[in-house]
This record gives C-alpha cells, sequence and structure tokens, in this order.
C-alpha cells in the first residue's frame, strides 16, 4: 500500500523524444504548439501550456472548463550529443500537489496515531481515530481520481512533442 502511495506521488514517468532539427530550431516548433501558462487564447480549446527553453521545458494539458491538479507535468531540456537533438526529461505530479498530498496524508496519520493512542490510554474508543482514516481514505481516493482523470495526458502531451519534433511515434 505505502509502495502503490509513494508511486502515485513521487515517481516519475521518463520520456526521451528524438529530434529531426537542430536545438534552437526544436525549442521553436515546440514553442509553436505550446501556449504560454496564462494565455488567455488556450483557455478556451484543449491545448499545451507551459514554457519551453533549451534549458528547461515545462509543459502540461489545459482542458477547457476542467482544473485537476493532479494532471501530469512534463518537464525536461534539449540535449545534443554526437549531432542528435534529443528532448529529455520526465512526466509527473507539480511540486505543490506533492507538498500538499504529502502533508494532507502525513496529516491524517498522524493524528489516527496520536488520537488512537490517547484513546487506548484511557480505555475507551470513540470515532476520532475512525475521523482520521476516512480523511486518509478520502486523500488517497482524491489522488487516485485526479490520475485516473488525467490518464491519457502523457500520451496527448507526448503526440504535441512528437508532432513538434518531427519524430515518429
Amino acid at each position: 500500500m505505502i509502495a502503490w502511495l509513494q508511486g502515485l506521488l513521487f515517481e516519475p514517468t521518463g520520456a526521451v523524444f528524438s529530434s529531426r532539427y537542430s536545438v534552437s530550431e526544436s525549442v521553436a516548433r515546440l514553442q509553436r504548439n505550446v501556449r504560454p501558462w496564462y494565455s488567455f487564447a488556450g483557455s478556451l480549446r484543449e491545448c499545451a501550456v507551459g514554457s519551453v527553453a533549451p534549458e528547461r521545458v515545462r509543459i502540461a494539458r489545459r482542458r477547457p472548463f476542467v482544473r485537476n491538479d493532479f494532471r501530469p507535468y512534463f518537464v525536461g531540456q534539449f540535449v545534443e550529443e554526437d549531432g542528435r537533438v534529443t528532448l529529455v526529461g520526465s512526466f509527473g505530479l507539480s511540486l505543490g500537489t506533492k507538498i500538499f498530498m504529502a502533508l494532507w496524508l502525513g496529516f491524517c496519520l498522524l493524528w489516527t496515531l496520536v488520537v488512537a493512542l490517547a484513546e487506548a490510554s484511557q480505555r475507551t474508543l470513540d470515532v476520532l481515530p475512525f475521523a482520521g482514516l476516512g480523511l486518509l481514505a478520502f486523500g488517497v481516493a482524491l489522488l487516485a481520481f485526479g490520475r485516473w482523470l488525467s490518464r491519457e495526458d502523457i500520451g496527448w502531451l507526448s503526440d504535441v512533442v512528437y508532432e513538434a519534433l518531427g519524430s515518429a511515434t
């Protein structure tokens, strides 16, 4: 259970995209397919949003009228070796989402442990430990549901990158 939860929160999915173009041309082509983070033009239709530079690429899928903080982000950089250009990075949750969920789940575990110990020392049984477990289950369910909603985002973003860089899928 803990390993599954840790994988859901912290395990990035690595990705490498080959490019037919130079670094500068690859950056320019990918920039044409990616809207800025806060552009209004991209808010009414599905699009890739983010920032693209040779040393740092960070993109995500934006869907109109849907807010999902559990969506995967691609974070990477362009690398040139032996005349070949590749975009190397990984897909994962945003740092803010990881921190929030780690604090939420950690607090729920701590609450449950402290209240259960207090209840055990008084030799009574109250609903308070179960409230902590309920909040823990709710947090895990929220995380799983958010990841399920964005289950196609990695493939969708990969297609955007493949199209821009002229590489085969």
